[in-house]
């Protein structure tokens, strides 16, 4: 019921938030994630800080709940995802999605399916497009409709964008809801 603050905090084995229920600010700047960090069906009623903050494994968020900001920043001394991690904010359910934000971080577009990032504060951030490493981490998560789901989000994506006025950025994943929607029918005319 009170702050949660694990600044500073470098766990070495996998760290299990699942179901944990943060009633006021949790506090995670400059964490250490060396194994897997499942928030999975978390819920935080108040503010979330992600800054500085390092991913050497999995990251789950999928069906957490945001009621308020949360806030996910990179450091420049070391990346916050590296080629091993990944992210998966798959049915997040978030209140306000104006106050999410993500800032000075490498992200892969198929960490955001399922869930609504057309008012996600992007700044600074260096997107790596893996399409064939996203379909198959998606069907490994057994993600009905890949292909949808992925130009649902690389729409959603180039729609934030281009609010944002980052129209280069807009116009990549623009190509790239339109490639996945191509895809999807070769492989339905195959079928």
């Amino acid at each position: 019921h009170a702050n949660a603050s694990f600044t500073s905090t470098a766990f070495i084995d996998g760290t299990y938030f699942t179901q944990s229920e943060f009633m006021n600010e949790a506090d995670f700047r400059a964490v250490n994630f060396n194994a897997e960090a499942n928030f999975r069906h978390a819920i935080f009623k108040s503010s979330a800080d992600f800054n500085a903050i390092t991913f050497h494994a999995e990251a789950d968020f999928s069906h957490t709940t945001f009621l308020d900001y949360v806030r996910f920043s990179g450091n420049d001394e070391k990346p916050a995802f590296d080629d091993k991690t990944s992210l998966d904010f798959q049915y997040a359910r978030i209140e306000k999605p104006d106050r999410v934000s993500f800032h000075r971080l490498t992200l892969q577009p198929y960490w955001f399916v399922n869930v609504n990032v057309q008012k996600f504060d992007f700044a600074t951030i260096d997107w790596r497009i893996n399409i064939s490493q996203g379909i198959k981490r998606l069907k490994s998560k057994y993600v009905p409709s890949t292909y949808r789901v992925l130009s649902v989000t690389f729409r959603q994506l180039a729609l934030n964008a281009e609010e944002n006025h980052r129209y280069k950025e807009a116009s990549l994943f623009r190509f790239w809801a339109m490639d996945m929607q191509r895809q999807e029918k070769v492989r339905e005319r195959s079928f």
